[in-house]
């Protein structure tokens, strides 16, 4: 052998150390950027799963019993608006709240304030996306109107036999003493009223068995705002039979306090309620203004998700056995899976005990604080727990390719060891 053949001999082997060298030091390189795309991906996959997801905020509120408190809050809210200049005393007012919120609980089911809830949160984190044009905020309430219409119905005549007997006990006149004392004797009237006030409920609610509700006529038309007549003595306050004044006439009076209602709820409640005309600041206004940036927050998710790949592949390349290839893309996975996991089982409490320690617990703002913290919490918890998930599968997917560099390896010595006798023999 020559001089000259040895050093290309050391040459060669030089070469291949050296690429060989170099091989190594892009797989770390790239190792390294895999990794942290890893993480970064899992964070901000996070947030896109979590936090800017409409369904995560819909079980939230669900789960916080959100709308079944909205409901009531607003119901709570109109029947104390409603009797607060009401003419009657405060027991009246007591019992007339309990009766209308419970009627008005039922006209409105908690399912129709989820549907339309839910609906609306869609509508707006699509618009708020970008993958809707138009932001609908229009709530229809035509579905909802006959049972409001039903309600109004059934709650008149406890409404309605308040007022009339509070107009009643206005004229102290000898009939009204007799009735009270005629009740409080153990006397009933039709259905078993014992009281003015019942038996007019009773009798406004099932005109065919009252014959005569013995009210003057300008008491019943003040008290429920009707030029409707009704005819009779028009002396007596307990329900006595009078052929003057038969089942049809009384249908027709409360028949037109019916009318009456169900166009008061037409006029009332409008068939579309806009909520975006309605607010104080309009939603549109406000969700076009985070449109450009989470559209850029998205975009930025599905980049780091195209460099997580486009790293795997360029490791695999470099790699050039399958083996390697696996095993040197497997290990940035396995590792960044599991330093995910990890924070994401310490991070919220560690979180949430920084913002704690940071707030006062007393004084004027302690309440807003313990608030912001109930607030703060599910989001926390919820956007960790995403991310979590993810962890899972990425140091799962890892682990699955490094057990599969291992099998790879074994195949390929087996099959080496079965070549291997063939070889010699030749």
């Amino acid at each position: 052998m020559t001089l000259l053949e040895d050093l290309a001999i050391i040459a060669s082997d030089s070469l291949r150390a050296l690429l060989a060298l170099i091989r190594i030091l892009l797989l770390l390189v790239l190792g390294t950027a895999l990794f942290a795309s890893l993480i970064l991906a899992i964070a901000s996959n996070g947030i896109r799963l979590s936090l800017l997801d409409a369904n995560f905020y819909i079980a939230q509120l669900d789960k916080a019993g959100a709308y079944e408190y909205a409901k009531a809050s607003v119901i709570n809210q109109s029947v104390e608006g409603m009797l607060k200049d009401a003419p009657f005393d405060e027991q009246q007012k007591q019992n007339l709240s309990v009766e209308l919120k419970a009627g008005f609980s039922e006209a409105v089911p908690t399912s129709w304030v989820k549907g339309q809830a839910d609906r609306l949160i869609r509508n707006a984190f699509a618009y708020a996306k970008s993958e809707s044009a138009e932001l609908d905020l229009n709530v229809s309430t035509a579905g909802l109107k006959p049972s409001l219409k039903a309600q109004a119905r059934k709650l008149a005549p406890k409404v309605i036999g308040v007022t009339v007997r509070n107009e009643i006990a206005k004229n102290d006149s000898p009939d009204v003493a007799a009735a009270n004392e005629y009740f409080a004797n153990g006397g009933v009237g039709p259905g078993g009223c014992a009281s003015i006030e019942d038996c007019l409920a009773y009798c406004l609610a099932h005109e065919e068995e009252c014959r005569d509700l013995n009210v003057t006529q300008e008491q019943v038309a003040g008290a429920i705002g009707t030029n409707a007549t009704i005819t009779g003595n028009g002396t007596g306050v307990v329900p006595q039979a009078d052929a003057n004044n038969t089942p049809a006439q009384l249908a027709s009076l409360t028949q037109g306090v019916y009318d009456g209602l169900d166009r008061q709820v037409d006029s009332s409640v409008p068939d579309m309620l806009d909520l975006d005309a309605l607010a104080l600041h309009q939603p549109s206004a406000e969700l076009a203004k985070v449109r450009e940036p989470l559209s850029i927050v998205l975009l930025a998710c599905n980049i780091l998700i195209a460099i997580c790949v486009a790293l795997a592949l360029v490791m695999a390349v470099v790699s050039g056995k399958i083996r390697s290839a696996l095993r040197h893309v497997g290990i940035p996975f396995a590792v960044a899976g599991a330093v995910a996991c990890t924070a994401s089982f310490i991070a919220p409490g560690l979180l949430l005990d920084l913002v704690s320690k940071n707030l006062p617990s007393a004084g004027p703002a302690s309440q807003l604080n313990q608030i912001a913290l109930q607030v703060v919490q599910p989001l926390l918890s919820g956007y960790f727990d995403t991310t979590l998930v993810l962890s899972i599968v990425v140091c799962v997917l890892g682990l699955v390719m490094v057990a599969l560099s291992f099998v790879v390896e074994r195949n390929e010595q087996d099959a080496a060891a079965r070549i291997a006798p063939l070889q010699n023999a030749q």
